[in-house]
């Protein structure tokens, strides 16, 4: 299956009516705050808010809104935030992170501790999931904000996180990656190319299982059958791409940031690869964005 839309992972969140209970850290944001609520009374989540308390009772005031104070945990330092949300998760009473108002170094320097972190496998990736006017069903880009260079053990794990997350939220074996480069004729002096090529051949081998991958696959073709027709570019993949690996963070990024500027698209983006799902957005996100985020987290809890 494929989700057609951002509200279907909304709707699947709601209809398995077993909250899951989200640590807020730095939770002192309106937006964050009204988000978290919206996901209570869907059922979607049970909050713990961790952060400035005096700032989170303004808010949730503000809102004509309360939480058992029991729940809130009075911790105003951000970096502090961040490492009581992920003790939290490790002593078992948190199934996911949420970020607020602090900054993202501030959540991973807390999730990546050597000490005290959350365990994890060799990469932690971010998964933005992209609902498009003129594009038939979700798009999952990778990696649009932390990875900066991945290399081909890199991206192997990132395939594998995606594909382990979207298999959680009910995708079968079937989910087609498109390895993107600029040309879809593979050109060994290009890494990104030659990368591609290797990521196809091990998935034939059965070595990366759970998906289909094409590459190198360049975009017009991942996302247009049209186009796969007139350049003669035979794959299931084309044109029906479900999730597509950049070369870069920078390609993923700018991508990310033209479809929704220029092309009318919505994002939600999570981050993958410890051993939870960590609800992800900017801290300028709309309500909006961090519902979508919180909820399409809570979606692959395991």
């Amino acid at each position: 299956m494929a989700f057609k839309s951002l509200a279907e992972i909304m709707e699947l969140a709601q209809a398995r009516k077993k909250p899951k209970t989200v640590a807020v850290a730095a939770a002192e944001n309106d937006h964050a705050l009204e988000a978290v609520l919206k996901a209570k009374k869907d059922g979607v989540v049970d909050p713990i808010l961790i952060g400035n308390k005096t700032k989170i009772l303004t808010i949730l005031d503000k809102l004509g809104e309360s939480i058992e104070e029991g729940r809130i945990f009075d911790t105003p330092d951000d970096g502090a935030s961040a490492r009581k949300a992920v003790q939290l998760v490790n002593q078992g009473d948190a199934d996911f992170l949420m970020k607020g108002a602090l900054n993202t170094s501030d959540l991973l320097r807390a999730v990546l501790d050597k000490t005290d972190g959350l365990p994890h496998g060799k990469v932690v990736t971010q998964m933005s999931l992209v609902e498009l006017p003129l594009y038939h069903k979700i798009l999952i880009i990778n990696d649009a904000a932390i990875i900066p260079y991945p290399t081909l053990e890199q991206k192997i794990a990132q395939i594998q996180a995606v594909t382990g997350a979207l298999h959680t939220m009910g995708y079968g074996d079937d989910i087609k990656i498109g390895v993107l480069c600029a040309a879809e004729t593979l050109n060994s002096k290009i890494s990104e190319s030659a990368d591609a090529a290797e990521l196809k051949r091990l998935n034939q081998a059965g070595e990366i299982t759970g998906c289909i991958i094409e590459g190198p696959i360049s975009l017009d073709i991942a996302l247009s059958s049209e186009t796969a027709g007139v350049k003669g570019f035979d794959s299931p993949v084309a044109g029906d791409a479900d999730f597509l690996l950049f070369p870069n963070l920078a390609a993923a990024n700018m991508c990310i940031k033209a479809l929704t500027m220029f092309g009318g698209a919505t994002t939600a983006g999570i981050l993958l690869g410890a051993s939870v799902p960590i609800s992800l957005s900017s801290r300028a996100g709309s309500t909006r964005m961090k519902y979508s985020s919180l909820t399409i987290a809570s979606t692959a809890v395991r």
